[in-house]
């Protein structure tokens, strides 16, 4: 018959036996060890790793463990139930965790340590504190886009400024969200045909900001008068800002209402959403 072969890692090293009828495995008197062998004349066994649940079992042998140490703290892997674990840290900063600067770290019993995490002014002023003391205020859309009432396009960026540190939330979802500073925020968003209502928060450690309410109307090409469909209406007002920079009738933003503009409001005649 050949040799039965086990080949596995100590990562860490159990205290359950192994037992079979021709050989005994118990490695509970070295459970500080880094590496073990135990070898047979029909088997080798090098190492263990993590207790294995129920019974495994074959024509010559049989192993009994339990399920307990499944997860272990400080095996530099994030296992379920563990913030972190060493210098593994999910890719979480002090930053993310709402702070302006400083070091995150990982605890002994596997959660973040910001201990070495500051929000606030820096160093010299005296007094200051180490930590975040309150919720964040409500976040502001740029001036430079805050009175935005329509678009011709599909998408659009939003971006302003937050509390230092803060997660910028849009419609309760941080997705796409980036951070250019500490203080500052953007987001691409995606419109649909009519008025578009966002919901803007900040969160920190703290608690979560009172919403910032932005608004923005998704035009058909050519229909000024937002009612949904491309007639005279929106031609007798095209009419009247030919030759100037309104942004109503400039449909490819090139700063004229001129026969560019005319021909794309022309090839959506009638057409409505």
């Amino acid at each position: 018959m050949l040799p039965l072969v086990f080949t596995c890692l100590l990562f860490p090293l159990t205290v359950w036996a192994v037992t079979g009828t021709t050989y005994e495995i118990d490695p509970s008197g070295d459970t500080d060890a880094t590496h073990h062998n135990v070898t047979g004349g029909t088997y080798t066994v090098e190492g263990s790793v993590n207790p294995i649940a129920g019974n495994v079992s074959g024509s010559s042998y049989n192993i009994l463990s339990g399920s307990a140490l499944r997860y272990v703290c400080g095996d530099g892997f994030i296992d379920p139930g563990e913030s972190c674990d060493g210098s593994q840290l999910d890719s979480q900063t002090c930053a993310s965790r709402g702070f302006d600067r400083g070091t995150l770290t990982c605890s002994s019993s596997c959660t973040f340590d910001t201990s070495a995490c500051e929000s606030g002014g820096g160093g010299g002023g005296g007094g200051g504190s180490s930590s975040l003391t309150t919720a964040p205020s409500e976040p502001d859309v740029d001036e430079e886009i805050v009175d935005t009432e329509f678009i011709y396009d599909d998408a659009f960026t939003l971006f302003g400024d937050r509390t230092s540190g803060a997660t910028i939330k849009v419609d309760g979802d941080d997705e796409g969200v980036t951070y250019p500073s500490t203080t500052t925020w953007e987001v691409e968003i995606a419109l649909e045909y009519g008025l578009n209502t966002f919901g803007i928060t900040a969160t920190n450690t703290r608690g979560t900001s009172d919403a910032t309410v932005f608004e923005i109307y998704y035009r058909l090409i050519g229909d000024l008068t937002e009612d949904g469909e491309v007639s005279d209406y929106d031609l007798s007002r095209f009419v009247r800002l030919w030759g100037t920079d309104d942004a109503e009738g400039d449909f490819n933003t090139d700063g004229t209402i001129d026969d560019y503009d005319f021909s794309m409001m022309v090839a959506r005649w009638g057409q409505e959403v």
